[in-house]
């Protein structure tokens, strides 16, 4: 039986490679062949968003997926491994001023999502990975193969003779370990930050919905305030996608999601979701109604989910994700590095995607002078948009 709802077409397209006496593994699209596996998947996954479910969810939800893709690596006739992914249509944006991409390019892709790269990839020999990018790209007609937030540390990122590379930071941070010296630094944000009760606000009240039967209301206040938000200007609104509705009810039905929603003078203006998956904390997502910026909401609101953390003893460590921010550091969180690896075609399209955004890098000169340049554009770009917002709505 098929779990997905997109009408896939059902054909044999796999590749089977030989390595050595041990090592072979498939590269398959054939969806009845995923689902056999779904449990070792399942039992391989670290992240609600690498879950088969979600990746079922997705594939079915989405119909700008072409295909789903899995690269099965077994040693001694054992599974140990899973990159999964799919093939999917982009416009690549090979420049960006800022938030603002300027120059988009059409490609045809094989995505590898953060977290699924799946399984052990150490006590492995994974030479013949770079070949078989190659065949994969030509077997499936693709532009280019994108692995994303793979971290370095994994043993399939030394393998990974890679065309083009970007470095991010994904932070951690392990509340297990020291859950007094967590509770000092979190205590110490708190007082250093002006949030909503150092204001003479009438009243200041955080809700908390947890059961499927709220999330719905919940969700159309989070629209609500979501689109007088600073990421509204940028075009990143609330997703509710049907796949996001399938990991909220799932993660309900555990008792594992948690929707904030903060209410000033009993007006919504701040929300953010966390969920709890295999003993780790994940935010998922989260925004702030730029009239109250002033009071910090989406920090006190941050702060108030991360003592429910710590005070329940919900999970032992708590995953901020990738990307730079203060708040991260100060809490004491731990930076690992991840890349996103890029496999190039002989296509012109590839060609000049790899050649532009090679350029492009070649141009910030000394290490970290674009990082920092891209930053200070970031900042006026923000400025520019309070400033348009404040005199829209009269902000304070």
């Amino acid at each position: 039986m098929s779990f997905f709802k997109n009408n896939f077409q059902n054909e044999d397209e796999t590749i089977t490679y030989e390595y050595g006496d041990n090592i072979s593994c498939t590269v398959s699209s054939n969806i009845n062949e995923l689902v056999e596996i779904r449990e070792i998947w399942n039992g391989f996954s670290k992240h609600a968003y690498s879950s088969w479910n979600y990746y079922n969810n997705l594939l079915g939800n989405d119909n700008s997926i072409e295909k789903p893709l899995a690269i099965i690596i077994r040693k001694k006739g054992v599974i140990v491994s899973i990159i999964a992914g799919y093939i999917k249509v982009l416009k690549k944006s090979l420049l960006n001023i800022g938030y603002i991409p300027l120059l988009k390019l059409k490609t045809r892709n094989f995505i590898v999502p953060i977290g699924f790269a799946l399984g052990d990839f150490d006590d492995i020999d994974l030479g013949f990975m770079n070949h078989l990018m190659n065949k994969i790209i030509r077997k499936f007609n693709l532009d280019i193969v994108g692995f994303y937030f793979l971290e370095l540390k994994n043993g399939l990122a030394k393998y990974l003779k890679y065309d083009h590379m970007e470095i991010d930071r994904h932070y951690k941070l392990n509340i297990a370990s020291n859950r007094d010296l967590f509770e000092k630094k979190l205590s110490k944000y708190h007082r250093r930050t002006k949030t909503p009760e150092k204001h003479h606000f009438e009243s200041v009240k955080i809700r908390c919905s947890k059961t499927n039967g709220e999330i719905e209301e919940f969700v159309k206040t989070a629209e609500q305030i979501s689109k007088r938000s600073f990421k509204k200007h940028l075009g990143h609104n609330f997703i509710y996608s049907k796949e996001k509705k399938e990991l909220y009810k799932e993660t309900a039905e555990n008792g594992d999601l948690y929707c904030y929603i903060l209410d000033i003078d009993k007006i919504p203006c701040a929300f953010l979701i966390m969920y709890i998956y295999k003993n780790v904390c994940y935010f998922d997502q989260s925004g702030y109604d730029l009239a109250y910026r002033y009071c910090a909401p989406g920090s006190y609101i941050l702060i108030k989910a991360m003592e429910t953390v710590l005070n329940h003893q919900l999970a032992d460590v708590i995953d901020f994700g990738p990307g730079e921010n203060s708040f991260k550091k100060r809490l004491g969180a731990n930076p690992e590095e991840v890349a996103h690896m890029f496999f190039y075609s002989n296509k012109i399209k590839a060609i000049i995607a790899k050649k532009f955004i090679k350029a492009i890098h070649n141009l910030k000169g000394r290490k970290g002078t674009e990082e920092k340049l891209q930053e200070k554009i970031k900042n006026i770009h923000k400025k520019v948009i309070f400033s348009y917002i404040a005199k829209k709505s009269k902000i304070p």
